[in-house]
């Protein structure tokens, strides 16, 4: 006999006998079915408690670009109010003085 399809999908009857019984039953992949274990990262030791909006996992180079922006304000924090040169703020930060010069030329555009 056969079942009626609605949007693809077939219409189980349980009286009818499997006409495939030798095919393995497909492995479910659902997330709900899948031992997870939450070790977090250098961030925060567990996923569920990160403080960061988005997973350094799902995009890579989104927390190495977020920690060099919030450098580069705090340098020109300390250039602006404190009036510091070039060398002084390699030397506070770090970073080398062709460090700095990128940062304030990028400020200046």
């Amino acid at each position: 006999m056969e079942l009626p399809d609605y949007m693809g999908l077939a219409y189980y009857d349980p009286d009818i006998e499997d006409p495939e019984p030798d095919l393995p039953a497909p492995r479910d992949s659902r997330p709900e079915h899948v031992q997870y274990r939450d070790e977090g990262c250098d961030v925060a030791p567990e996923c569920l408690s990160c403080p960061l909006p988005r997973c350094r996992y799902d995009d890579p180079g989104w927390l190495k670009r977020q920690t060099r922006m919030e450098r580069d304000r705090r340098v020109l924090a300390a250039k602006r109010e404190e009036g510091l040169g070039p060398g002084a703020l390699a030397a506070r930060f770090g970073l080398s003085r062709r460090t700095v010069h990128r940062i304030l030329k990028e400020a200046r555009s």
